[in-house]
């Protein structure tokens, strides 16, 4: 049905009046917002020199500097600030620029320029979300210190929404890093806003959380923020695009499990060994399987995950005498094939050590986590292998003791809860005749990181090479995760966790290194 012709003449000059003011307010199309948007500089500065506002926005409502901060194009974000564009002004989203800069979607130098530029390191988006809340809710360390570095209130109450400070929101969050930077920095953990409970009350009987504020408060006392430890940087080599990698050893080899090797000695029968545990123990074979995986198919890739596992194999292999067979880059089926080979195979005084590094995931509304093999799809979980696969392929097994290490994000999902034993006369020997279903994890239940370690390593498989090949001693499970914690605690934004594995039949033993 047409409309009169008043009426639509009417409704044609409102449409061409509302054209007209977007051409006034944001410029041409956005044409600066665009030239930003695009990192072109000699373009920015030619619409600048005719005339257009260093805040004009694009007809979506983004301003330049938005644009600029985002698509990380530093040069155009200077010459901003040179031809007099606000820093302080909200736009996209309600939120300042620094609010951009602080998030994923910034660096620790844009933080910089902004701030040397003019802008309120505490300063608020529309609902008091401060830009050190976008670095901790982003899980960036390297934001976080540059902004307290740049004078960011640790303590300031964010309102009306928080009513709180950042520390709260942290634990809250469950992480552990953030929470032990931002104490560290003065943040007061028991401080309570009104009838808010405080940071120490939030955490509860948390022993990750309450862990890193006591870790944060020691640093305090021990000079303040310039005392919390930082990892110097490494230089590490960029994943190679073109060049071919070297060939990764076959997956299946004579490291498979074989039921019918036999042992004429076995080297963990040493007189020290025997004075600990007794000579009457059978240890059964010791098998590693160690998972490695940075070229995914359809995700992001990894640098270190495939040097980690291959380094952890190696040490076994020369320092603790097991058989290891290697998967790199592998897929789905070829992970869970070869743990249903070992259920099948191992017998009941059998060890294994499972060892994953790779990407993580873990998915909110179901509260799971996943393993994400190289064939894993960001938008279909039809490839991924959740912590309950692995959870029932070691209840199934027969072998004595199980462990699983996983270097990955959200790896904290099969832990149940750090669980200290307490030693007895007989504590060794305990652990070595009970059934032991353990996990060890590089982090709780966030990303963790895939650098920052010596030779191209992660923080945490760095950490754990060092102790496996300093040790001299038999090292039950525990020991090793109270001598790698700290290490990576203070050198990442995450804390190792330690215990049995939900629901896989664990029977009070732990998993025992013994060396050669």
């Amino acid at each position: 049905m047409s409309r009169p012709p008043n009426e639509a003449n009417r409704l044609t000059r409102a449409a061409l009046g509302l054209a007209l003011v977007a051409l006034f307010a944001v410029g041409p199309l956005g044409c600066l917002a665009r030239s930003a948007s695009r990192g072109d500089v000699e373009g920015v500065k030619r619409y600048l020199a005719e005339g257009d506002s260093p805040d004009s926005r694009d007809i979506r409502r983004r301003s330049a500097m938005e644009l600029a901060i985002i698509l990380k194009h530093p040069d155009v974000v200077d010459v901003l600030i040179e031809a007099g564009a606000d820093v302080n002004r909200r736009g996209y989203r309600g939120r300042t620029p620094l609010n951009w800069a602080s998030s994923r979607f910034g660096t620790p130098d844009l933080i910089r320029t902004l701030i040397a530029g003019g802008a309120d390191p505490d300063g608020t988006d529309h609902i008091g979300q401060t830009p050190l809340l976008f670095a901790v809710a982003d899980t960036k360390p390297e934001h976080v210190r540059t902004l307290l570095e740049n004078g960011a209130d640790v303590n300031k109450i964010m309102s009306p929404k928080w009513k709180s400070p950042v520390l709260n929101v942290a634990v809250q969050q469950k992480k552990p890093g953030m929470v032990q930077m931002l104490v560290a920095a003065g943040a007061d953990p028991d401080a309570n806003i009104g009838r808010n409970k405080s940071a120490r009350q939030l955490a509860g009987r948390n022993s990750t959380m309450l862990y890193a504020i006591d870790q944060g408060l020691q640093q305090q006392s021990g000079g303040g923020y310039a005392a919390v430890p930082r990892p110097a940087p490494a230089p590490r080599p960029a994943p190679p695009r073109v060049a071919p990698r070297p060939p990764p050893p076959p997956r299946t080899q004579s490291a498979a499990v074989n039921p019918r090797r036999t042992q004429t000695h076995d080297p963990r029968t040493t007189a020290h060994t025997t004075a600990r545990i007794g000579a009457d123990l059978r240890f059964g074979r010791y098998y590693a399987l160690v998972i490695g995986n940075n070229e995914y198919r359809h995700l992001p890739p990894l640098e270190t995950a495939v040097n980690d596992a291959r380094a952890f194999g190696e040490v076994l292999e020369r320092r603790y005498g097991y058989e290891v067979t290697t998967l790199f880059n592998a897929t789905r089926s070829e992970i869970l094939q070869t743990l249903t080979r070992f259920r099948r195979q191992l017998r009941e005084d059998d060890n294994l050590i499972i060892y994953y590094a790779g990407h993580g995931w873990l998915d909110e509304d179901e509260d799971r986590g996943y393993w994400l093999p190289v064939d894993a799809t960001q938008t279909d979980d039809v490839h991924w292998i959740p912590n309950e696969s692995i959870t029932s392929k070691t209840k199934a097994m027969d072998a004595k003791h199980v462990m699983v290490i996983a270097d990955s994000c959200y790896s904290g999902k099969l832990v149940r809860g750090i669980h200290v034993n307490t030693p007895t006369p007989n504590y060794l020997k305990k652990l070595a005749t009970r059934r032991a279903r353990v996990v060890l994890t590089s982090g709780g239940i966030e990303p963790v990181s895939d650098a920052g370690g010596r030779n191209n390593h992660s923080v945490f498989a760095s950490a754990l090479l060092d102790v496996l090949n300093e040790n001299q001693d038999v090292l039950e499970g525990h020991e090793l995760f109270t001598r790698i914690r700290r290490p990576v605690a203070v050198n990442s934004d995450q804390i190792p966790e330690y215990s049995d594995i939900r629901k896989a039949g664990h029977d009070g033993g732990d998993f025992l290194f013994i060396p050669k």
